[in-house]
């Protein structure tokens, strides 16, 4: 089982019951100041379509990941804003507000500044890719990108934040 220290380096551990395979240690969440308690990874997965969402969702809960789903980019900012996710997996190509326009929102706000997005889509093309990276995606998957695959993805996304610290732009 993984888990995140403050450091947001993975390390393996024995799964206790009741436990989450996938925490970190946090004092700037507000829930413990002393930052002695873990609590889960938590992950926005954000797709219109259910069986893509339940997937995801099933796989990073298994590993311990607490997720809140949306169905479009109108529920992905408000989730964003009530549940502070650490990450957010973003398809673009949604219905009321489209991917591209979440991350333009998300990226306005300097209180999101260091929220990572991963631009998950069908679209195989540069023109896509270079449009999600240029609107603030941190990283740009192409479906079909199996759930294991997306979380190895997540965790190299955080060690890289934690080898090179917060982002500055």
């Amino acid at each position: 089982m993984a888990t995140l220290s403050a450091g947001l380096t993975p390390r393996l551990s024995p799964r206790r019951p009741g436990s989450s395979a996938f925490a970190e240690r946090r004092s700037d969440t507000g829930r413990d100041p002393s930052g002695t308690k873990e609590r889960p990874l938590t992950i926005l997965v954000v797709d219109d379509v259910s069986d893509t969402r339940r997937m995801y969702a099933g796989y990073f809960e298994f590993v311990g990941a607490r997720v809140v789903t949306a169905r479009d980019g109108v529920e992905a900012l408000q989730a964003v804003y009530h549940h502070r996710p650490d990450v957010v997996l973003l398809d673009l190509a949604m219905p009321r507000m489209t991917g591209h326009e979440v991350l333009e929102s998300l990226r306005r706000d300097p209180r999101l500044r260091d929220l990572r997005v991963i631009a998950i889509t069908g679209h195989v093309t540069p023109e896509s890719r270079d449009s999600a990276l240029q609107a603030g995606a941190d990283l740009y998957l192409t479906k079909p990108c199996l759930p294991h695959s997306v979380f190895n993805f997540i965790v190299q996304l955080l060690r890289r934040d934690a080898d090179s610290g917060p982002r500055t732009s």
